[in-house]
């Protein structure tokens, strides 16, 4: 399973996976694995962690988020 970029943009946002999980309404550890791809969400709960980090990044930077689903699981090629 490819691992997902969310734990970098984590990082370089200083958001924490707990207040993903608040914001999105997950448990803990459904963001966990997802961060630590462990396992390949939902498109629902891609969904719901995209619109957390981005409530995350304003709240913390005072910015909008501007951070889409592709930019964190792009595409899988097939072949």
């Amino acid at each position: 399973m490819a691992n997902s970029r969310l734990k970098n943009i984590l990082v370089e946002e200083g958001v924490l996976q707990s207040k993903i999980a608040v914001l999105a309404g997950l448990s803990a550890g459904t963001v966990n694995k997802a961060t630590n791809g462990k396992r390949n969400p939902s498109p629902t709960t891609k969904a719901k962690i995209v619109i957390a980090l981005n409530r995350a990044v304003e709240e913390v930077k005072g910015t909008a988020g501007t951070y889409e689903v592709s930019d964190i699981w792009p595409a899988e090629k097939k072949g």
